[in-house]
C-alpha cells in the first residue's frame, strides 16, 4: 500500500502534499483521505482534466501543450510549476495521461507522465501502463505516491 508509505513519510517529515491529476482523476487524493490524519499531510488536490484547467488553474503554458502534447513530461513539468507557484505545500505531484479505453492513437492508451517535485529535486517518468481503463488509473495514482516517496529518500 503505497499510499500508507507516502503518508508515513510525509507526516514523518512534518511535509504537506499538493496533487494535480489529470488521468488519475483524484484517485491518488482519494487514496491519501482514507488514511485517518490526511489533513496533516494533504493541502491540496486539483484535478484538471482537461487542457484549459492545466492552462487556467495551473498556469500551463498553451504553446507547452500545442508543441508536446497534454500527454507530456513537459506539460507534468509545467503543471508542477504550477503547484509549486500556489506556495500551499512542501511537495507536489503531477499526473497527466491517456487511461483509455479508446484513444485517436491506439498505442497511446495506457501511455502517462508522473511527476513529483520537493525543494530542488524534480523527477519525471513516462509510464507504459496495461489493462482496463480503472486499472490504468490505480496503477498511476501508485506509481505516483511511489515517486514521491522516492523523491523524499
Amino acid at each position: 500500500m503505497t499510499e500508507i508509505k507516502a503518508f508515513d513519510r510525509l507526516k514523518e517529515l512534518g511535509f504537506t502534499l499538493a496533487c494535480a491529476e489529470s488521468f488519475t482523476g483524484g484517485e491518488i487524493a482519494s487514496k491519501l483521505v482514507h488514511i485517518a490524519g490526511a489533513s496533516e499531510i494533504l493541502s491540496l488536490s486539483a484535478v484538471c482534466y482537461s487542457n484549459e484547467a492545466k492552462q487556467r488553474v495551473l498556469g500551463v503554458p498553451s504553446k507547452v501543450i500545442a508543441e508536446f502534447g497534454a500527454v507530456s513530461g513537459e506539460t507534468v513539468d509545467k503543471m508542477l510549476d504550477g503547484l509549486i507557484g500556489l506556495g500551499l505545500s512542501d511537495v507536489q505531484v503531477a499526473t497527466s495521461g491517456n487511461a483509455g479505453p479508446t484513444s485517436e492513437k491506439p498505442d497511446e492508451v495506457g501511455v502517462a507522465y508522473i511527476g513529483a517535485a520537493y525543494g530542488n529535486r524534480r523527477v519525471i517518468k513516462r509510464l507504459n501502463l496495461s489493462g482496463s481503463r480503472s486499472e490504468i488509473i490505480e496503477a498511476g495514482a501508485e506509481e505516483a505516491l511511489g515517486l514521491v516517496c522516492e523523491i523524499l529518500d
